[in-house]
């Protein structure tokens, strides 16, 4: 099994034509998009992986922290950047927490997986409190920008 890293669920078309053809050449020509926003394929074989990766590498994609006990694939809604309830685009704050993690020595061997989600939408899609840190953006009434932090034990 792998998971491809799909940052907050973004992915340009070249890399979805990309990931049909690592499902048609390395998988039984299926994915499963998981629930972090990656994609995961069930049926690659082994001997097959260093020439998969290469093939992600070479369309700007990996495999890094999608698995094991790291900081996850950091998610945000679905609707992030065009929801009309939304009062800053979450992306970019995902972006940031993303390179801040990736490959942070201080984050690769954690107890356990470890789960972020942003979102700055009136209405909370992204279930920012069902995460170990969920970060809601919302402004005050003078209008400045604060983030909520919730923090979970499970």
């Amino acid at each position: 099994m792998l998971r491809v890293a799909i940052p907050y669920g973004v992915l340009s078309a070249q890399q979805l034509r990309a990931l049909a053809q690592v499902s048609d050449t390395f998988d039984k020509g299926d994915g499963h998009f998981t629930t972090r926003q990656n994609i995961q394929f069930n049926w690659v074989k082994l001997p097959e992986m260093p020439d998969l990766l290469a093939y992600l590498a070479e369309h700007d994609m990996h495999a890094i922290q999608t698995s094991g006990n790291v900081v996850r694939n950091v998610t945000t809604e679905a609707f992030a950047g065009v929801a009309a309830d939304e009062i800053y685009d979450p992306r970019i704050f995902a972006e940031i927490i993303r390179q801040w993690s990736t490959i942070n020595p201080e984050f690769l061997f954690l107890p356990r997986k470890f789960k972020i989600a942003v979102s700055a939408s009136e209405k909370d899609r992204a279930a920012v409190r069902i995460h170990d840190v969920g970060l809601y953006l919302f402004r005050d009434v003078e209008g400045d920008f604060y983030f909520k932090v919730m923090v979970g034990a499970d």
